[in-house]
């Protein structure tokens, strides 16, 4: 495969123009591009290793996400170029990140405010849909106009790591314990990523306790209360 700057002014899907690499990211590379009627966006382009369909099923599913705090994708698909098949994501453009703000200011108190509410409602609708984002960072923090938004590209299923699936003949209880267990870590992770990112922009003001804050360590206890109810059941079960 070429270098990714080597595909810019080529089109993908007979639609979307690779007008200019923004960074490339592993196996995959952001472009700046249009929707295919002239409309600014943003295309994730990923070189395919025989797992389209796992990439793109997990794509439909965040899209399917109506959250303001969630960066939209517009359109998803799979193409071929120069021999080479991949996978893309037609996404609303944004302006800039959480870590390129910081290098330049630091936020004001109700920028701080704003934030923490933005990441708990991206955090509480992923966590809601059986999903968890795992890359919170200021990278992956965006403005788009007057709104905060997660990066929801790199979005995955909580619980999805056959290494660590039992086997077949675990009885379906253990299944459910285990799957709880792992979905309440992977919650409380987001919860905690997402509480460094605000205490780190809060820190020049040194604020008392806040509500807005404390939100984020409870943003994914809806889910994980079931959770916790399914590993009680499972304990009085062994204990029976």
């Amino acid at each position: 495969m070429k270098l990714w700057s080597d595909y810019e002014g080529r089109t993908i899907a007979e639609a979307y123009p690779l007008k200019k690499l923004v960074r490339p990211e592993g196996r995959s590379a952001f472009f700046l591009t249009t929707n295919g009627t002239g409309t600014p966006a943003l295309v994730r382009v990923i070189e395919a290793h025989f797992d389209e369909s796992e990439i793109l099923n997990r794509w439909r599913a965040v899209a399917e996400i109506q959250q303001e705090n969630l960066v939209t994708m517009r359109k998803i698909g799979e193409t071929e170029l120069d021999g080479t098949p991949l996978v893309y994501a037609v996404m609303e453009p944004t302006e800039i990140s959480l870590e390129e703000l910081l290098q330049n200011r630091t936020l004001t108190l109700e920028e701080t405010r704003e934030l923490a509410h933005s990441l708990v409602g991206a955090i509480e609708a992923l966590h809601s849909r059986g999903m968890v984002h795992g890359q919170i960072e200021p990278s992956n923090i965006l403005a788009a106009g007057e709104l905060v938004k997660l990066r929801s590209d790199c979005v995955r299923e909580a619980v999805a790591d056959p290494e660590r699936e039992p086997t077949r003949a675990a009885h379906d209880a253990t299944h459910e314990c285990w799957v709880a267990r792992l979905t309440i870590v992977r919650h409380e992770a987001d919860g905690r990523d997402a509480q460094t990112q605000i205490g780190e922009a809060a820190e020049d003001h040194h604020p008392g306790p806040d509500e807005d804050v404390d939100a984020v360590l409870v943003a994914a206890h809806p889910a994980g209360e079931r959770d916790l109810r399914k590993i009680e059941k499972c304990g009085a079960g062994a204990a029976d």
